[in-house]
């Protein structure tokens, strides 16, 4: 008995849809993107692509990178001006650096608190905890807090402290220290408030002046400050161009 064979047309769809790809890709090591960015262009500039970025950064951030041999390097830049250009703000950038020789650089977008004004922020304490970083906006009255945590791009704005408006007072905010209480679950931040009489109001003889500095700690569970009663020294930062810190597996 002879067997038929019937012929049949199958179609084969060649398409893989562009998120799928660039899913794929953000996963990849730095190695083999610069070795498949031959395949087509659009591969030769994922790293200009806005998209791309958010996908790469988010899943580099949130996990240990063997290949990158465990190390990033995040990298606040700021912009002094010269000495004739005081006037002008000082700006500030992050990068994150990663590779072998940390050759390949990724500008990171500062959470929305910080859209508006980029001017002298600092990342506290040069530390990143469970990928959430602590943002202070230069050092002076009203100054901002920010948790913002990278490998999600979610961002938290801490309130104002009750114990920084003095009357006939300006405040120095200096923020210290920030860190995680691993035994209640959550962040803290602790800094010194300094207070100066204004010389711009006229004080009535009956008002107190000159108080004298504190502390004070904010707790993100109960999300609001109080006041320490301890006798802390302050640690001054230096004001030159840093490296904020080194990331070894978030």
């Amino acid at each position: 008995m002879e067997k038929s064979v019937v012929a049949t047309n199958v179609k084969v769809n060649n398409h893989i849809p562009d998120d799928l790809v660039l899913s794929i890709l953000s996963k990849l090591p730095i190695k083999s993107l610069n070795r498949f960015g031959c395949v087509c262009k659009s591969w030769t500039l994922l790293f200009e692509n806005p998209h791309f970025l958010i996908m790469y950064r988010g899943y580099f951030l949130s996990n240990n990178h063997s290949y990158y041999d465990g190390t990033s390097i995040l990298l606040n830049h700021i912009l002094v001006p010269l000495r004739n250009e005081l006037v002008e703000p000082l700006h500030s950038t992050l990068y994150l650096l990663f590779g072998d020789r940390f050759e390949n650089k990724v500008k990171l977008d500062w959470p929305p608190p910080f859209h508006e004004d980029d001017s002298c922020i600092h990342i506290l304490s040069y530390v990143v905890v469970n990928g959430t970083l602590c943002l202070t906006h230069d050092i002076g009255p009203y100054a901002k807090c920010v948790f913002w945590n990278l490998a999600i791009d979610k961002f938290k704005l801490i309130p104002p402290s009750p114990f920084e408006f003095v009357p006939y007072h300006n405040t120095l905010l200096k923020p210290h220290g920030f860190g995680y209480d691993h035994e209640r679950d959550y962040y803290k931040v602790i800094r010194q408030l300094v207070f100066f009489v204004d010389d711009n109001i006229d004080v009535p003889c009956e008002e107190p002046i000159g108080f004298a500095p504190m502390w004070e700690i904010y707790s993100l569970r109960s999300n609001s400050w109080r006041k320490l009663d301890v006798d802390m020294p302050y640690l001054s930062a230096c004001d030159e161009l840093w490296m904020e810190f080194v990331i070894g597996g978030v």
